[in-house]
C-alpha cells in the first residue's frame, strides 16, 4: 500500500470483507493501510496499550500528519507505564511532554508510552472509560472515516493492543459505506454514538479524567480472570461513589461573600454576576446554606430553556448526589402535571424530605403549574425558588410566576435591568427585594475569566440600505404618537424589527467575515472560532467557509439533545474549527473552549451583548485571552449630507457605540480601539458615556 497518494482514499484500497489472522496479516493487510488515510477513528475496544502505537507506527504516524483523532471507548484497565502516561497527561503543567517532534514514526517505536502522553495533549486521541456494576466492557468496534466522508467499521475479537494486532488468534469483518453494507456500518455507528454519548443502559460513561480522580483505573492484569476482577470491582466502586459523593470543588472568596449577603438579606434577593463566573455553583451553596437551617425543603429550579434543564440537574446531581427526588416539570416531559402533583404531595406528607422541580419560564409562569404549587405553599416555610437567568421573569408574558409566595428566593443574571423595559425591571426587583451582591466583568479579570482584545470591525450601509432605514425612520416617528394603541404598537414592533434587520443583515459585513478569517487562517489562528450569525446569515457564512476550506458546523434551535453534545463536543476537540450559532448560545450554554468570537448580529440589548462576551472569557487548559471582532455599522461618511440625515446617522451611531463602549471598557486594547473610532466619534460629536478613562 505504499504507493498511495496524498489524495488517497479508502475507497482505494481493496478491503476483503472479513480478516482472519490464520490466513492474514492483520497489521500490514488492514490496519496500517486503513489508519493512513483516515481522518477519523473511532474505536471501542475491552482493552487498549500503547503498545498497538508501536506495532502500527508507520499507520499512526500519517494518521497524526492528516490531522486525524482517535475516539477510544476501553475498560478501567491499563499497563501501569500508561496509567502514568496518561495521567501525565492529564496535568496541565507537565513539562516532561514533547512539544516539537520531527519524525512521528520514529518516536512511536521508540518511546510508544510517551507517544501516548503527547497524543493525548495534542489532541489527537481522546479517551473515555465503559463500567459496567456486574460485569466488564467487552464490545470491539472500530470505525474510520476518510477526508471525503468515506466510512468503513470493522466488527470482531481484536483488542486494540499488540497482541491483538500481531500474535493473537483474532477475525473480523468489514463493512463499507462504498459498498452499500450500511445496515451493519450504521448499526455499529450507532453502538458507538450511544457508548460515547453514556445514553447506555447497562455501562456507565466516564472521561478519563474522571476515572483517574476516584482511583477507578487500575494496573493491567496477568490474565483474562484477573482483568475481569479488576473491572468488575472497580465499576462497583465508581458507581456506588457517583450515586452517593456531592461535588467537592472549592468555592472562590466572592463567591463566599455573595452567598453570605443573600444569607444577611433573609435568604432572598438577587446575585448578579457576570457570565463566566459561577452563578450556577454558587446558587449550589447558597442552597446548601439555607439546608443547614430546614431540614425539609422543596426547591424550585426555573430556566429559560429546555436544555438548560440538562445542564442544571447535571451540576445538581454531581453536588447532592442521590439527596433530592427530582421532578421535570414542563411540556416536553409526559404527564408533567400528574407527576408534579403526586411529588409535591408526598412531599407535603413526609413521604419525601428534599425535591427538586426543574422547569421553564414558560411552564412555571402558566396557571397550571401555579395551581399546583398553590396547593403547598399556603403557610409553608420551606420553599425556595432559584430562578436562572432572571431577568426573563420580569417579561410581561411571564410576571404571574411572580404571583406565588415562595418564602425563599434567589434570582441570578448578568444584568437584572430588562431593556426598554421599566416596568417589568421594577416588579422584578420588588419581588426579589433588591441585588444583594454584584460581580462585575472588570472584577473578574483576569483571575476568574481570561482578558481579552476587542476588535470594531467597520462596515458601512449601501446608498439602498440607508434609504430603507430613513423611511422606516420616518414611519416609526409617526407610529410613537398613537403608541397607546394595542394595533398600533404590534404595527410599531415590526418597524422596530425591520429596521434593526437592516443593521443586523448589512450587505458589506460578507466581505468583513472573508477579510477576518483569511487573516485568521494565514495567522494559523482559526481555532475554537464562534461566529454569531442571524438566520439570514448562516448561509453565506457557511458558503465562506467552505469556500476557505474551514472545518465548520452550526449550531441552532433545531438540534436535539443528543445532536447538540456530539456537536459541542466535536467543537471542543478540535473537530469542528469554527461554530456558526443563531441566538440559542447566548445564555446558559458552556464552551469554555471558545478562543475567537466573530459577532455578525448583535442587537443593542445590553443582555443579549452581555452574554455573548461571557461565552467566550470563560477559563480553559491553554487559553490565556480571547478575541472578539465586533461588526459596526454605519452609514458612510458624507459632509454633504443634511442636518434632518446627519441627525438620524448620529442616532444609527449612538446605538453602536452603546455597545461598543461596554466592550471597550474591560479590553486589553483600549488605546487601538480608541484610536480607529475617534474619527467617527469626532465627526458626528457622538463620544462614550464613561469618557476615555473609564
Amino acid at each position: 500500500m505504499c504507493g498511495l497518494n496524498n489524495k488517497a482514499t479508502l475507497k482505494d484500497i481493496s478491503f476483503k470483507s472479513s480478516y482472519w489472522s490464520d490466513e492474514d496479516d492483520l497489521l500490514q493487510d488492514f490496519y496500517i493501510p486503513a489508519l493512513s488515510i483516515s481522518k477519523t477513528y473511532k474505536r471501542i475496544a475491552g482493552f487498549f496499550s500503547s503498545t498497538t502505537l508501536a506495532v502500527a507506527a508507520k499507520g499512526i504516524a500519517a494518521f497524526i500528519n492528516n490531522g486525524g483523532k482517535m475516539y477510544l471507548v476501553t475498560s478501567v484497565v491499563f499497563s501501569r507505564e500508561d496509567k502514568e502516561s496518561i495521567e501525565n497527561a492529564l496535568k496541565e503543567n507537565e513539562d516532561r511532554v514533547l512539544e516539537e517532534i520531527s519524525n512521528i514514526e520514529d518516536e512511536l517505536k521508540r518511546n510508544h508510552v510517551s507517544m501516548l502522553c503527547w497524543m493525548i495533549k495534542k489532541g489527537a486521541l481522546k479517551i473515555k472509560i465503559a463500567v459496567l456494576p456486574n460485569g466488564i466492557a467487552h464490545q470491539k468496534i472500530g470505525i474510520l472515516e476518510d477526508s471525503e466522508g468515506n466510512l468503513l467499521s470493522f466488527t470482531g475479537s481484536e483488542n486494540e493492543t499488540a497482541s491483538g494486532w500481531l500474535y493473537n488468534d483474532e477475525a473480523f469483518h468489514v463493512f463499507k459505506s462504498w459498498e452499500d453494507d450500511l445496515v451493519h456500518l450504521n448499526d455499529d455507528i450507532r453502538q458507538f454514538n450511544i457508548l460515547w454519548d453514556g445514553q447506555t443502559k447497562k455501562s456507565k460513561i466516564f472521561s478519563i479524567s474522571e476515572a483517574f480522580e476516584e482511583k477507578l483505573i487500575q494496573i493491567a492484569p496477568k490474565d483474562e480472570k484477573e482483568f475481569n476482577l479488576l473491572s468488575s470491582s472497580a465499576a462497583e466502586r465508581m458507581l456506588d461513589f457517583s450515586r452517593q459523593r456531592p461535588s467537592q470543588k472549592k468555592l472562590h472568596d466572592y463567591q463566599n461573600i455573595a452567598i453570605q449577603k443573600w444569607k444577611n438579606n433573609g435568604f432572598i434577593g438577587i446575585l448578579e454576576m457576570a457570565t463566566g463566573t459561577g452563578k450556577t455553583f454558587t446558587s449550589l451553596n447558597a442552597l446548601k446554606e439555607l439546608l443547614q437551617e430546614r431540614k425539609r425543603i422543596l426547591v424550585v429550579i426555573v430556566v429559560p430553556y429546555l436544555h438548560l434543564i440538562t445542564q442544571w440537574e447535571k451540576e445538581f446531581l454531581e453536588f447532592f448526589g442521590n439527596g433530592f427526588f427530582i421532578n421535570e416539570a414542563h411540556s416536553g416531559e409526559t404527564k408533567w402535571q400528574a407527576k408534579l402533583n403526586e411529588s409535591i404531595q408526598n412531599f407535603a406528607i413526609g413521604v419525601i424530605d428534599k425535591l427538586a422541580i426543574f422547569t421553564i419560564y414558560d411552564t412555571f409562569s402558566s396557571e397550571k403549574f401555579n395551581c399546583l404549587i398553590n396547593k403547598y405553599l399556603e403557610g409553608q416555610n420551606d420553599v425556595i425558588l432559584i430562578a436562572d437567568e432572571v431577568h426573563h421573569l420580569g417579561a410581561e408574558d411571564y410576571q404571574n410566576g411572580m404571583n406565588i409566595n415562595y418564602k425563599y428566593r434567589l434570582g441570578l443574571t448578568a444584568t437584572p435591568t430588562r431593556w426598554f423595559d421599566e416596568d417589568g425591571t421594577n416588579k422584578l426587583c420588588e419581588y426579589f427585594d433588591k441585588t444583594v451582591f454584584k460581580f462585575a466583568i472588570k472584577d473578574a479579570i483576569p483571575k476568574y475569566l481570561v482578558p481579552y482584545n476587542y476588535y470594531p470591525e467597520i462596515v458601512y450601509m449601501s446608498d439602498g440600505e440607508l434609504e430603507e432605514y430613513l423611511e422606516l425612520f420616518e414611519k416609526i416617528s409617526k407610529v410613537v404618537h398613537y403608541k397607546n394603541e394595542a394595533a398600533e404598537n404590534k404595527y410599531l414592533k415590526l418597524l422596530l424589527m425591520k429596521r434593526a434587520k437592516i443593521i443586523i443583515n448589512n450587505e458589506e459585513k460578507k466581505e468583513g467575515l472573508k477579510r477576518i478569517l483569511i487573516k485568521l487562517r494565514e495567522e494559523k489562528r482559526v481555532d475554537h472560532l464562534l461566529i454569531y450569525c442571524s438566520p439570514e446569515q448562516i448561509a453565506w457564512s457557511t458558503e465562506i467557509l467552505n469556500e476557505l476550506d474551514i472545518f465548520h458546523h452550526k449550531f441552532t434551535f433545531e438540534e436535539n439533545k443528543n445532536e447538540r453534545k456530539r456537536i459541542l463536543e466535536a467543537f471542543e476537540y478540535g473537530d469542528y474549527k469554527v461554530l456558526t450559532a443563531i441566538r440559542c448560545l447566548d445564555e446558559g450554554v458552556d464552551i469554555p473552549s471558545v478562543k475567537t468570537a466573530i459577532i455578525l448580529a448583535s442587537s443593542t440589548n445590553p443582555t443579549q451583548y452581555i452574554q455573548r462576551r461571557g461565552r467566550v472569557l470563560r477559563k480553559y487548559p491553554g487559553k490565556e485571552e480571547a478575541e472578539i471582532f465586533d461588526f459596526f455599522v454605519l452609514p458612510k461618511l458624507n459632509d454633504s449630507m443634511d442636518k434632518s440625515i446627519l441627525s438620524i446617522e448620529q442616532k444609527i451611531l449612538k446605538r453602536e457605540i452603546t455597545r461598543s463602549e461596554e466592550f471597550y471598557k474591560t479590553a486589553n486594547n483600549k488605546v487601538d480601539v480608541l484610536l480607529k473610532l475617534s474619527k467617527i466619534m469626532r465627526k458626528y460629536s457622538v463620544y462614550f458615556k464613561g469618557g476615555i478613562n473609564e
